[in-house]
């Protein structure tokens, strides 16, 4: 099977996104300073830049990182039960949430109340002919950093994000635990067929250990990740499944409890114990279809 703890390197990490120093009240204090004698009032500039970095700072940045929350809570692990498709939407839900109307959402509402103020500003800048340009163009290009900032962080942006997470989970399932499922139901047979007649060719407890950790186990795994799969990701009841693996289970650990030393004792204990359940498996691997979002 492909390497597990690849996911790791295929589900994208948000980077917690800084303050331009333009956007802070201590660049808008120096840079005010040419013009501020010339302005009867406040801006309310430097307010509101106070307020985008309370509001950046009040950001929940950790639950919106879903490549952190999801290896923090089990799928860095195929093996893990908590990696599942109920859990997967309960994180990404719990972090667009935030985006939609929780401190993310503050946020941006501030970095867009800056803007909104700047393009004011701006405006009256320009009709007093005493403020140079330069001022003018200052709170311009301050407007223009805060809609961009703004525009990181909103909905559609971040919607875009999740999604992608949500490829990579999947993208990285039909890869890495799917397509060897969907080889093993093509080949299945045959490797059964070809491990049977091993041990029969030479049925000592060597050979049987063999068969045992080859065959058996390869088969077994198989029965196991489709009831993974289907229990976690798919809508097919996957009890079936589970019960074929439980059921050959104990026949792949290679040390099998009960098994015979005796040769002709060996070949009856294959088709008495062994071969039946793996008939069962291989009946079941083919009838297998994976979900659709895996094919």
């Amino acid at each position: 099977m492909t390497q597990l703890g690849s996911i790791r390197e295929r589900v994208p990490a948000f980077a917690k996104p800084g303050i331009d120093a333009v956007l802070t009240r201590k660049d808008w204090d120096k840079k005010k300073g040419v013009f501020a004698k010339l302005v009867k009032g406040k801006t309310g500039i430097g307010e509101q830049c106070d307020a985008v970095n309370k509001a950046h700072k009040d950001t929940q940045w950790d639950v919106l990182d879903l490549h952190t929350v999801l290896m923090n809570n089990g799928f860095d692990n195929w093996r893990n039960d908590d990696f599942n498709s109920r859990n997967l939407k309960k994180h990404c839900d719990a972090a667009f949430k935030e985006v939609q109307s929780g401190s993310a959402r503050k946020y941006f509402r501030a970095l867009e109340d800056l803007a909104d103020l700047c393009t004011k500003t701006e405006k009256s800048f320009r009709q007093n002919k005493k403020i140079p340009k330069a001022s003018a163009d200052h709170c311009k290009t301050m407007a223009a950093k805060a809609t961009v900032a703004a525009g990181a962080i909103n909905t559609n942006t971040y919607g875009a994000y999740v999604a992608k997470v949500n490829d990579a989970v999947h993208g990285w399932i039909k890869e890495a635990v799917v397509a060897n499922l969907v080889s093993t139901t093509k080949t299945g047979e045959a490797t059964v067929a070809k491990g049977l007649a091993a041990v029969r060719n030479d049925p000592t407890p060597g050979s049987l250990s063999a068969f045992s950790t080859g065959t058996v186990r390869s088969i077994n795994q198989a029965l196991g990740n489709i009831a993974k799969v289907e229990g976690r990701f798919g809508t097919a009841d996957p009890s079936s499944y589970l019960k074929g693996f439980k059921q050959l289970e104990p026949y792949a650990r290679g040390s099998i409890p009960g098994a015979p030393d005796d040769p002709m004792a060996i070949l009856q204990f294959v088709s008495d114990e062994i071969e039946p359940r793996l008939n069962t498996a291989i009946d079941l691997l083919k009838a297998w279809k994976p979900p659709k979002q895996f094919r």
